[in-house]
């Protein structure tokens, strides 16, 4: 991928990956919800996404926004 650094999406995705990397119990916990998504039906996009955003959020917090 081709990205421009200086927009906030591109520091977000190497932040939690690597905040993914050094907690187990999170990327746990982070791959049961999505497990879970999938079990729940929730195949498109936006209904996915919404179902993983309150994790997503708590990794990130107020780091980026």
């Amino acid at each position: 991928h081709i990205s421009d650094f200086s927009m906030p999406v591109s520091k977000r995705m190497p932040y939690f990956r690597d905040y993914m990397l050094k907690h187990p119990k999170m990327r746990k916990e982070y791959v049961d919800l999505k497990t879970e998504a999938i079990k729940l039906g929730k195949l498109n996009n936006k209904e996915y996404n919404a179902h993983k955003a309150k994790i997503i959020d708590k990794i990130l917090g107020s780091k980026f926004l």
